[in-house]
């Protein structure tokens, strides 16, 4: 984060060895800091750090397959604790970023491979707490635009939650707005015509 050239490379480079060697301590270290740290700007970093190595299509730099799985599933876990009680908005957007790639990664191959990510979801968007319904529907956002045919199992719950969060009168701006845009993006993975024809009616 230094605006100095020889610190920031000096700090690159001693990521990167970390990152070759120590693959586990890194990302803990990381993830403990998204979670703990009272500075924003770090939290923001931490968050930007992770997704850079949580993401699969950056094939080059995705760290999770060397993980082992007792960092993995620290990992998850940190990841949505932290989306939990992140108070600032910007970072909860990055956030939701980054859990959406971990996501996508792990859920196309395996549903089972990330077991509490979807309860937790359904858990905070059928919740009366504005804030978590938004951070559910901008996550099942994501995730229908990456990885919209392995949900479809689920299609039919989706499809009354979106629904009860798009029209219910207690639903703030936000909710209604995170809501139509998970709409959205799953009508556009739907390959059945009925299937769309049910989200149409919305």
């Amino acid at each position: 984060m230094s605006t100095i050239n020889d610190q920031r490379s000096q700090a690159e480079n001693l990521f990167n060895l970390c990152k070759q060697t120590y693959p586990d301590s890194l990302i803990l270290k990381l993830s403990h800091l998204l979670h703990t740290s009272p500075n924003p700007e770090t939290r923001t970093m931490s968050t930007i750090l992770l997704r850079r190595h949580l993401t699969r299509h950056h094939d080059d730099s995705f760290i999770y397959p060397h993980l082992s799985p007792s960092t993995q599933s620290t990992l998850r876990s940190l990841l949505l604790s932290s989306l939990h009680q992140e108070p600032i908005k910007s970072i909860v957007k990055k956030l939701c970023d980054t859990v959406s790639e971990l996501a996508s990664a792990l859920l196309s191959d395996d549903l089972s491979s990330w077991p509490d990510l979807l309860p937790l979801l359904f858990q905070w968007v059928t919740s009366n707490d504005a804030r978590l319904q938004e951070i559910a529907l901008l996550v099942f956002a994501q995730l229908a635009h990456y990885i919209g045919e392995t949900l479809l199992p689920q299609l039919s719950t989706l499809h009354s939650v979106f629904l009860r969060c798009l029209s219910a009168a207690t639903s703030s701006s936000d909710v209604r707005i995170a809501a139509l845009a998970a709409s959205i993006n799953f009508v556009q993975c739907l390959s059945n015509s009925s299937d769309r024809d049910r989200y149409n009616q919305q």
